[in-house]
């Protein structure tokens, strides 16, 4: 397990992040536009589901200036939020109902802005904490 989260090291985060982050704007404009045609469905979910790596990327950046032991965390943080994200997103159904009105779209509108709040506070708290 040490030799995965080692293999990510900042460089590479930020740019697997910076891809992603490309590939889900495409998807968000392909989506917004109409241009996907029959699979108007597909990309809606794939745009949802990868614009994780949007915020992912803004605070790859963010801590690539911090102290190493800033990064660690993060990064430690961000990897088993993305295991309990896709985890999440792969137990909740496509569609919503009157009965239970929790869908993907939903969850990724839930699930994206608590990992930005949960983040900034982890790095304000370790960037201000002395060893």
């Amino acid at each position: 397990m040490k030799n995965i989260f080692n293999w990510f090291t900042k460089k590479r985060i930020i740019l697997i992040s910076f891809i992603l982050t490309s590939i889900s704007v495409s998807f968000i404009y392909l989506n917004d536009s109409n241009q996907c045609f029959w699979m108007y469905k597909k990309c809606e979910l794939i745009a949802y589901a990868i614009t994780i790596f949007i915020p992912i990327f803004v605070f790859s950046l963010l801590t690539y200036f911090f102290r190493v032991e800033v990064f660690n965390f993060w990064r430690r943080f961000t990897f088993v939020y993305l295991l309990l994200y896709l985890f999440v997103s792969i137990l909740v159904p496509f569609q919503c109902d009157a009965y239970f009105p929790l869908c993907k779209k939903n969850t990724f509108l839930i699930l994206i802005p608590l990992y930005m709040g949960v983040s900034l506070i982890l790095i304000i708290y370790k960037s201000f904490k002395r060893d």
